[in-house]
């Protein structure tokens, strides 16, 4: 009678989920045109679907995952906070378009409408900026990258491992600006740079070439020097999303751009992985396909069983930044804390999407809440980069970062994606290098020529 009883809850809850799952599909598609042209909405969406949507009903009845299970049986919170954390995400993203009139669809059509042009972006400041930055960047990381190519040619998988996770304290304070160079305001540079070269001619196209030269090094020298594998991948497709929105084919899917994003994770992905790692090729696309459908699921399977199981609620003293705020001395990240927990190494980092942290915070109304936020914040960042910051050699670079940045939110919190991530510091330095609407900068000839254009089609429409 007990067995009949657990199986009869565990097919309602899979029920659920399943309902969960579908109808917040239905709605991100009907609403927002998911399907149709990518957005940050929409990315963000179905990257956290692949990782945890795709697999959530097998894996919730441990039917998948094999040794990816760290615990005897799948927590029962799971399918649980997965549904909550779509369902969320949905209210939120809605709620957030009504309550500022925005139409994700019909601000695509909008920017892609218009034609592609300079913007309020002063090419003598982005250059002593770019030059700047890509000297110090180039100038801390030459050494260290050196050591760290040395090191892949030793082909010491202990090495190689040692000299990935004691690569920070060789920068010591300056690890965390270098992150953040290599994540955000380098690609968001090169981008905006890519797209001034396309509008420049003579000396102008000259110096920006070599700035994208200078950028392009700084970036794979920080690259290098750290030996980390993602920021690999996701340069190649910042480079691919820029090209993207600013050819004729936006906002329409071209289902050869999608084909080829898909082929540079994986082949990207893999060859990282053959590089830093004593796995062949097989075994190593094959861990490229776990780390996208498996081990997101066993991250958020081991926070829900560590907390508040083996570790209470942290009550928002797991952010970094509320706990030294508070005066905390012995913050340990709460990613950390569940690795090692749930498999006895002090180096397994298990962070997830949005919904690991606010769980290990503030358990069940951290993941409602806080997945309602996630909504809202994505498709205000639409509204942002459609509405405000237009189809600039700078807003089109912002948005290019923004969609793809956003898949970040697979295996980064909230809380990380908002500073470290880029979510707040990629749309200021965009707004400051394309200059504040009453501010500092001076209309450009181009900028009125764009008006004109815009001016001269409406008159003929």
């Amino acid at each position: 009678m007990w067995g009949l009883r657990v199986g009869n809850l565990q097919a309602v809850t899979v029920a659920v989920l399943a309902l969960a799952l579908i109808s917040s599909v239905a709605v991100m598609s009907l609403k927002f045109g998911i399907h149709r042209t990518p957005s940050i909405t929409g990315v963000t969406f179905l990257s956290v679907f692949a990782a945890h949507g795709v697999t959530a009903i097998p894996w919730s009845i441990g039917w998948l995952g094999g040794d990816y299970y760290l615990f005897p049986t799948p927590s029962p919170d799971y399918p649980w906070v997965v549904g909550t954390s779509f369902v969320g995400f949905v209210v939120g993203a809605l709620a957030a378009a009504r309550f500022q009139s925005f139409d994700l669809q019909d601000a695509q059509t909008r920017f892609a409408n218009d034609r592609l042009g300079r913007g309020r972006v002063i090419f003598v400041v982005l250059a002593v900026v770019v030059v700047l930055v890509a000297f110090v960047a180039i100038w801390l990381t030459l050494l260290p990258a050196a050591a760290a190519i040395l090191t892949l040619a030793g082909r010491s998988p202990d090495a190689i491992t040692q000299f990935r996770f004691g690569s920070g304290a060789v920068f010591g304070l300056l690890a965390y600006p270098l992150s953040i160079f290599a994540t955000v305001v380098g690609p968001l540079l090169l981008l905006t740079t890519i797209n001034v070269v396309r509008m420049s001619r003579g000396v102008e196209r000259g110096a920006a070439l070599f700035l994208i030269g200078a950028l392009s090094l700084a970036l794979l020298l920080t690259v290098a020097s750290t030996l980390q594998r993602a920021p690999v991948v996701m340069l190649f497709l910042f480079v691919m999303a820029s090209f993207y929105l600013s050819s004729r084919r936006y906002p329409a899917v071209d289902r050869r751009v999608a084909v080829v994003a898909a082929a540079v994770v994986v082949i990207v992905g893999t060859a990282a992985y053959v590089a830093t790692t004593s796995l062949n090729v097989f075994d190593s696309a094959r861990f490229v396909f776990d780390r996208v459908f498996l081990i997101p699921q066993q991250a958020l399977d081991a926070f829900l069983h560590v907390y508040p199981n083996e570790i209470p609620y942290s009550m928002g003293l797991g952010v970094g930044l509320f706990a030294r705020f508070a005066g905390v001395t012995d913050y340990q990240m709460p990613a950390l804390l569940v690795g090692y927990m749930s498999t006895g190494s002090a180096r397994v980092d298990l962070d997830c999407f949005w919904a690991c942290d606010l769980w290990a915070n503030f358990g069940y109304a951290g993941v409602a809440i806080g997945s309602v936020f996630v909504g809202a914040l994505v498709v205000s960042l639409d509204r942002w980069c459609l509405r405000v910051m237009k189809r600039t050699a700078v807003g089109s670079a912002l948005y290019a970062f923004m969609l793809v940045q956003s898949i970040q939110m697979v295996h980064l919190s909230v809380f990380t994606m908002l500073l470290s991530g880029g979510f707040v510091i990629a749309p200021l330095v965009a707004w400051l290098l394309e200059g504040p609407r009453v501010g500092w900068t001076r209309r450009t000839r181009s900028e009125r020529e764009d008006q004109e254009w815009t001016g001269a089609r409406g008159s003929t429409s």
